[in-house]
């Protein structure tokens, strides 16, 4: 008889444990209506100690140059373009895959990592040109001043000397002892 009533004791511990659980879980995840609007994009979310996204560089860049009404441009453009451009992106993520399958099967076939490789080039140069057309469609069009901060970034961040330092960047500058 004891066995009993230690198991249902040991139920209704778990069952507590578990409602309790639950409970703490739910009030920690963000209410549905404010999730979505909180949170970017995977994408675009940047990674401490490693690089940006993909293509968040040019992006981030662009919008720091441009004036509000050349931005409000740019949205249009990029948004017309949208549809041209995920099916490049769709297409880069295949052929991404299929080299990197590629590469890593047990016998090395040249032939299909470079056609894998080839396709991966040829959609960049796509996505290339239809970056270079939408800026050229700004309006207004972008100042000499504009196009030379696009040209020549700022180092600053991911690249030696950048406040975020790391493996192989530089030291800080110390104070000579006194």
């Amino acid at each position: 008889m004891r066995k009993t009533g230690n198991s249902s004791i040991g139920i209704v511990v778990a069952l507590l444990a578990g409602a309790l659980g639950g409970a703490l879980i739910a009030t920690a995840q963000p209410a549905a209506s404010e999730a979505p609007a909180q949170r970017p994009p995977p994408s675009r979310e940047f990674r401490a100690g490693g690089p940006p996204p993909e293509g968040a560089g040019w992006g981030m860049q662009i919008g720091r140059v441009l004036t509000d009404e050349q931005r409000t441009s740019w949205r249009e453009i990029m948004q017309a373009q949208r549809e041209k451009t995920r099916e490049l992106m769709d297409g880069m993520r295949e052929a991404r895959k299929a080299l990197i399958e590629a590469s890593l099967a047990e016998k090395v076939d040249e032939a299909a990592i470079r056609k894998h490789a080839e396709a991966i080039g040829k959609t960049e140069a796509d996505l290339a040109v239809l970056r270079a057309k939408a800026l050229s469609e700004i309006k207004p069009p972008l100042t000499p001043e504009q196009r030379e901060k696009l040209k020549n970034p700022p180092a600053v961040g991911f690249g030696r000397g950048g406040p975020l330092r790391g493996r192989g960047g530089p030291p800080p500058a110390q104070s000579p002892p006194e």
